[in-house]
This record gives structure tokens, C-alpha cells and sequence, in this order.
């Protein structure tokens, strides 16, 4: 969810100083709203290339081969390119065989606590578990008819985002944003939280002091203009209405947000307490040996179905209570004389144990 918002706050802020730079002289502009700039190194497997942005100005600034064999040179070759240039924005790019997108549908629900339910995803969506990977996501559609979110992640091993990372700090550069290679699309970052820039306090104490030079002008052009300082103090007051009003909406809507989070949390523990599809496979092929012919297997509710042949059907079904998610099987119909000699077709039902907690957890 803070992906989303401070993508949203820049792009308002983007907008904003773009229109206040429109309505000023173009010196006085430029003086008091700079364009905003970045730095960014882009890292391929055979080129790393260090470009300056102003704007709409893009400026490369070097641009070197990969050597093992002059990695001191290399990183002076930089340093020297980047100079003492300041930007507001740090930007590495991966190369893009090292960021993956995949794309999931959750439930609306969990947008309060779509993090969580992304990490839940990501050892089925990627061939990494969480713990080896940086992510960051935007919501791209919602399907409001079946009341899902469409999400989009990028995804990078941690490993290669803190390689990249240290060759930046090597040349001087401290990383605002890691994303990946010139994928389009809106800015995401791969930065791992602890090492991403605070916001400023400066920022919205001169947004907020704007806010209220801009009320106070506003109230005296009204003042003069009208005349009537009892009609202006009608309108305060009905300003002030209006803004109690709005209170009680933003502190009803918090309340649903909070009983929407605790319920997407709710699925979420859910989801981690349930076998996956993966694991009854996995468990059931590894029980089951290779004398023993499964042809069919189905879940529901809870339970296993298993369709198949054996020279010993019996067991079959002793292996498979031999494990530590199954329990309670039995034979939900009769064993009958199969295609082949010897051999007796076989249907199984056996129960699904929740997931075991590891030891030491609650």
C-alpha cells in the first residue's frame, strides 16, 4: 500500500509544480521551482552507463564495459563522470534478465494488506522464496464484478540488488530507487526499506504554510471584495461545517479500512495453515511407490480422493497414513479386479491434516 501512495503523492507533486512553474516568468521559474533531476546508472551485462536528467534532458554522462580485470579503474572511470552533480533522484537499473514481472489477482479485501498477501505468493509466481528477493507492485486494474485487484510485481534477487547497490556507493552515489532496466511503465523500487531516503519534514511545512497563505489570501480578496463581514463570517462558518462533516466520513472509512485489513490478514493465516495443491502431490508421489498406479486425484473439502491400481491395495493405504498432512483414510468403495492380472482398482478417501507449526512458533 505505500508503493501506491508515495507513487501518488509524486505524481500530484509532479503536477503541482508543474502548473505553478507554468504561471511564473521563466527565470523566476527556474529559480524558484528547478525542473527536478536524477541521476541514473544503468547496469547491463555488458555496458554500465551513468546518464543525468533534467526535465526533459537526458545527458549520458559516460558510458564503460564491464572488466573484471580493471574493476578499480572502472569504478574511477565513474566517480570522475559523476563529479560533485547533485540530483533530487538516485535511479539503478538492473538489467533485464535480473527482474521478473509476474502478475496475480487477489481478493479487494486485501488491499489493506496486499504486502503480506504478495509475500504469501511469491515462492508460486517466481522460483524464489521471499526471503531471497526484493519486490515492490502496483495495483494495474480491479475487477469490481468479481471484486478482485489485478496486480503487477518486479521482483530481484536481494543478492543482485545489493551488488548493484555497492557499485553505486563505490562512485560516490547513495540509491534513491532500484527498478528494472528500461521497462516501461510507473516508477517501482526495489530498494529494501531500511536504506531508502526518509521524507523530509521541510517539504510539507512549506506545503502546509502555502496552504495557509493561500486560505489567507483567499479570505481577504473575499473580505474586500465583498464587504460584508458578516456574510464572510457566515461562509467560515459554513466552511467549518462542511469540514466537520468530511471529519466523519475519513474516521468512518478508517474504521472499514481497519476491518478490512484484519480480515484480509484473517485469509492470509488462513492461506499459510492449509497444505498447498504442490505439497499433496509432492507428499502423495513420495508415499505412494512405484508398483502402486495412480490415474486420478482429486481435492475437496478437506479431503483426498485417490484413483488408482495396485497388486496391494491395503498398502497403499498404510503409507499414505504413515504421513504427517494425511490421516483417517479409507476405502469409499469396493476393491475390484483391475484390467490387468493381479491387479486391484482402488478408491481412497483420506483427510487433509492442517499444516504443521514449526516447533518453537505458536
Amino acid at each position: 500500500m505505500a508503493s501506491v501512495l508515495d507513487t501518488r503523492i509524486r505524481q500530484f507533486l509532479h503536477w503541482w509544480g508543474g502548473e505553478l512553474r507554468g504561471c511564473l516568468p521563466g527565470g523566476l521559474a527556474q529559480f524558484l521551482l528547478p525542473a527536478p533531476s536524477r541521476i541514473e546508472m544503468v547496469v547491463a551485462p555488458d555496458l554500465i552507463s551513468l546518464i543525468h536528467v533534467t526535465g526533459r534532458r537526458r545527458q549520458v554522462l559516460v558510458e564503460c564495459r564491464p572488466d573484471p580485470e580493471r574493476v578499480e579503474a572502472m569504478a574511477a572511470e565513474l566517480a570522475a563522470a559523476v563529479g560533485g552533480r547533485k540530483a533530487d533522484e538516485v535511479v539503478l537499473r538492473l538489467p533485464r534478465e535480473q527482474v521478473l514481472e509476474p502478475e496475480v489477482d487477489v481478493p479487494a479485501v486485501a488491499v489493506t494488506a496486499l504486502r503480506e498477501v504478495l509475500a504469501q505468493e511469491m515462492d508460486r509466481k517466481t522460483p524464489f522464496s521471499v526471503d531471497d528477493v526484493y519486490f515492490d507492485y502496483q495495483v494495474v486494474a480491479t475487477d469490481a464484478a468479481a471484486d478482485q485487484l489485478h496486480v503487477r510485481m518486479r521482483v530481484a534477487r536481494r543478492s543482485d540488488v545489493a551488488g548493484a547497490v555497492r557499485l553505486a556507493r563505490a562512485i560516490g552515489l547513495k540509491p534513491t530507487r532500484v527498478d528494472g532496466g528500461d521497462r516501461p511503465g510507473p516508477a517501482y523500487n526495489l530498494l529494501p526499506e531500511a536504506e531508502r531516503q526518509r521524507p523530509s519534514r521541510l517539504m510539507p511545512r512549506l506545503i502546509g504554510a502555502a496552504a495557509v497563505l493561500a486560505a489567507v489570501l483567499g479570505a481577504a480578496a473575499v473580505f474586500f471584495a465583498v464587504g460584508d463581514a458578516e456574510k464572510q463570517l457566515a461562509l467560515i462558518e459554513d466552511e467549518l461545517a462542511q469540514q466537520r462533516t468530511q471529519v466523519a466520513k475519513v474516521l468512518a472509512l478508517q474504521d472499514q479500512a481497519d476491518a478490512l485489513k484484519a480480515a484480509a490478514l484473517a485469509l492470509v493465516k488462513e492461506r499459510r495453515d492449509h497444505v498447498t495443491a504442490a505439497e499433496l502431490v509432492d507428499e502423495v508421489t513420495r508415499r505412494v511407490g512405484s508398483d502402486h498406479w495412480l490415474y486420478e486425484m482429486r481435492y475437496r473439502d478437506g479431503k483426498l480422493y485417490l484413483f488408482g491400481y495396485s497388486p496391494a491395495a491395503s498398502q497403499v493405504l498404510r503409507d499414505l497414513e504413515a504421513s504427517p498432512i494425511l490421516s483417517g483414510g479409507s476405502f469409499s468403495a469396493p476393491l475390484v479386479a483391475g484390467p490387468e492380472t493381479g491387479l486391484e482398482r482402488f478408491t481412497i478417501v483420506i483427510d487433509v491434516k492442517p499444516r504443521p507449526k514449526p516447533e518453537g512458533k505458536p
